[in-house]
């Protein structure tokens, strides 16, 4: 991964995208749990992209105001997590060191007055429960507010459709998006043939991989799971002993270890041994 990038919008007219860059749900290439902070750049209305990377952080200025806006990793991937399990986040300061703050961790789906600075390492107290961000300070008209249209696409692959492997990601909106196109939602793809060319880098409503039909809601949180090291090895794969059928934790017991889980299909609880997260995926990438 690369260290940093500082772009403007104004030196990209054909659009500039910015997303949180998580460890793939499901791939055949590997192991890379890289994070960061994943950017897409146009010059001219084309396919190629000028810029198609993953950064430590990115300093974006804005042609509005020309006020220079710090992505971090840090910010972005927590940002991400807080979305996914309905959290919003906000800015809060540290009235220590005047910095805003970013929680992260389980920090970053459980609200709380208690606070950790993440600059001068002092607690604080908000006025309210909540999740600090240090990216939910900036002016909302900047970012998340495009449009987004579904894709109509399917693909049935199995484990030698491409010969260099593949990797998956389930979709999680683009913080920013100046494209004229709109986003498309679904799961996203990468392929490659045997000399490591990426063949295949597009978007579907629904992937099949083995017969088995990719849930998109465990992709989004098996990526992002797998972006925290704190909980690698508590990721499982569970059958409700009442229902038989795959269990997925989700909100804030997608991202906390436990031991008493609620079934997502018939509402029955049952108990580990040890604390775990399931995500049915897992089942999938165990095969």
């Amino acid at each position: 991964m690369l260290n940093h990038l500082n772009i403007s919008k104004d030196n990209f007219p054909s659009g500039i995208a910015i997303w949180g860059a998580f460890p793939p749900a499901l791939t055949t290439r590997g192991t890379n749990l890289d994070t960061g902070v994943h950017v897409h750049a146009r010059r001219i209305h084309s396919t190629y992209k000028d810029i198609d990377e993953t950064f430590d952080s990115v300093y974006l200025t804005i042609s509005t105001n020309k006020d220079i806006i710090e992505i971090s990793a840090k910010a972005i991937t927590a940002y991400d997590i807080s979305a996914l399990v309905g959290e919003i986040p906000i800015g809060i300061k540290c009235p220590r060191c005047n910095m805003y703050h970013t929680d992260t961790g389980e920090f970053s789906v459980r609200p709380h007055r208690k606070h950790l600075c993440s600059f001068c390492k002092k607690f604080f107290f908000s006025d309210q429960r909540c999740v600090g961000n240090e990216l939910a300070h900036i002016t909302p008209s900047n970012l998340r507010n495009h449009r987004t249209v579904n894709t109509l696409r399917s693909l049935n692959i199995n484990e030698h459709y491409f010969s260099g492997g593949f990797d998956i990601w389930g979709w999680h909106k683009a913080l920013l998006w100046s494209m004229e196109k709109a986003e498309e939602i679904g799961i996203h793809i990468h392929g490659y043939d045997d000399s490591g060319n990426r063949v295949m880098d597009d978007t579907f409503s629904t992937i099949i991989y083995n017969d088995t039909v990719i849930d998109v809601e465990d992709a989004q949180y098996l990526m992002m799971q797998k972006s925290q090291k704190e909980i690698l090895t508590k990721i499982d794969s569970l059958k409700c002993p009442n229902c038989g059928l795959l269990h997925s934790d989700r909100g804030y017991f997608g991202f906390v270890p436990h031991c008493r889980h609620e079934c997502v299909y018939c509402s029955k609880k049952f108990y580990t041994k040890r604390k775990v997260i399931s995500n049915s995926l897992n089942s999938i990438i165990n095969q």
